[in-house]
């Protein structure tokens, strides 16, 4: 794959090779979260990311920023994870299941920092996007990790205002 990379290919191929490319480093940088190899896998993340785009692929380019997120999620860092989706999601990206995903990231960040409001918006807004969501084509085959994630989303999603009240009852302060 290298060496057609270091060729100019037809922009449909170079379009393919991109897109293939953040396949394969969506795969590692997940490979390399779940090996404890956290700075390595935020690059590969990056690097799928960078690919996408190159490609033209949103969806595939929101994937990558999901499983960047993973990152500050389990590093207890609420405000950086709302730093690293919000910008994606301030820009009112049609629903897709990675839009429902990203969403479920800021859902559980708000919530970490007590915002209510913030968390019954996010929640509702994943409901929404993964319900009104169409089959993204160009992701047949690819992150059964993704699909299991968005189902979990859909599921959190689904529960809205029992997970809400349940979740921030047992914060302190509230």
């Amino acid at each position: 794959m290298r060496d057609l990379l270091g060729q100019r290919q037809p922009a449909d191929v170079q379009q393919r090779l991109a897109r293939v490319g953040a396949r394969l480093a969506t795969v590692v940088g997940e490979i390399l979260f779940n090996s404890n190899q956290f700075p390595l896998a935020r690059r590969w993340y990056l690097a799928a990311a960078r690919a996408a785009r190159e490609a033209g692929d949103t969806y595939l380019a929101d994937i990558a920023l999901a499983g960047g997120a993973y990152l500050p999620i389990y590093a207890g860092e609420p405000r950086e994870v709302l730093a690293h989706v919000l910008p994606r999601l301030d820009q009112g990206p049609a629903p897709t299941p990675a839009i429902a995903w990203l969403l479920g990231f800021a859902a559980k960040a708000y919530v970490s920092l007590g915002d209510r409001t913030g968390f019954e918006r996010a929640i509702e807004a994943s409901r929404i996007s993964w319900t009104s969501a169409r089959p993204i084509p160009s992701t047949r085959g690819f992150s059964l990790s993704c699909r299991r994630s968005t189902l979990s989303t859909r599921r959190a999603a689904g529960e809205t205002s029992e997970t809400s009240r349940g979740l921030l009852k047992r914060r302190p302060g509230r």
